[in-house]
């Protein structure tokens, strides 16, 4: 796999408040960490993942298919984890 290579993935929103501030934060976060460029789309709205704003323009609402885009390096391990923060309702381990 080459660095522009495109990876996609599927995921469901499924906290019941839908994408609000708090998990589209994470997301950012997440995505400012990584050297790849990630966006995530919802039907014909794009946006890029480093930006909480744009994120919360996706209105997102619990039932949501959304599907993640990743191109650059660590692209496929970035969107694996993404992927995981949807899975696990944006749960952060307690401290």
């Amino acid at each position: 796999m080459t660095s522009s290579d495109l990876v996609q993935k599927h995921v469901t929103v499924k906290l019941e408040q839908g994408l609000h501030m708090i998990p589209c934060s994470l997301i950012a976060k997440l995505a400012r960490e990584v050297e790849c460029e990630i966006r995530i789309l919802r039907d014909d709205q794009s946006s890029d993942a480093r930006n909480v704003l744009d994120l919360l323009m996706l209105k997102a609402e619990m039932g949501t298919p959304l599907l993640l885009e990743g191109r650059g390096n660590g692209a496929s391990e970035a969107l694996d984890r993404l992927a995981k923060m949807f899975d696990e309702n944006f749960e952060t381990p307690s401290e």
